[in-house]
């Protein structure tokens, strides 16, 4: 249970009234988890459209196509996260439901996981515009390592989406 702590004050972290899923709040958590995650996607998808200005307004086509490419992929998690099905459709949400301790630590890991990756991609495209104004030029690295996290993101967050669908 101690480990159980550890994650779910990792989740804090982001999300100050996270309660760990007890079972009156698990909705309000979920949705704060993808309030967090649309917020962070936002931020992303300003930041990047900052890198896709300067790039075009440089004539760096391959600058240009990686921010495309971050774009979709933010576009993509915000639409999986926007579509996500919660509330009363899945037995998780509903007050009769019963979790076992190891699928809700599973869930809060997810929650944490998904949650720190965000923050980092946020991060890292923060370095990314600091990196164009200080005109260093290797940066494709970084911007094909931020759309990795993004794709990586989506992927936790349907693994995620699929644990929470699983519970009866």
């Amino acid at each position: 249970m101690i480990a159980g702590l550890t994650v779910a004050a990792r989740v804090v972290t982001y999300v100050a009234d996270y309660q760990s899923y007890k079972q009156s709040k698990r909705k309000e958590d979920d949705l704060a988890v993808r309030r967090f995650i649309l917020n962070k996607s936002n931020s992303a998808r300003g930041q990047t459209n900052n890198i896709l200005k300067w790039a075009y307004k440089n004539g760096n086509s391959d600058l240009e196509n990686s921010a495309k490419g971050i774009l979709q992929e933010l576009d993509l998690l915000k639409n999986e996260v926007n579509l996500a099905e919660t509330g009363m459709r899945w037995p998780f949400f509903t007050p009769k439901c019963s979790v076992d301790a190891n699928t809700l630590e599973k869930i809060i890991d997810f929650d944490a996981g998904i949650l720190e990756e965000m923050e980092q991609v946020v991060k890292a495209l923060r370095e990314m515009e600091l990196a164009i104004a200080e005109e260093e030029y290797d940066i494709m690295k970084g911007m094909i390592m931020i759309d990795t996290a993004i794709g990586r993101t989506r992927d936790n967050f349907r693994d995620r989406i699929e644990l929470i669908k699983g519970q009866k």
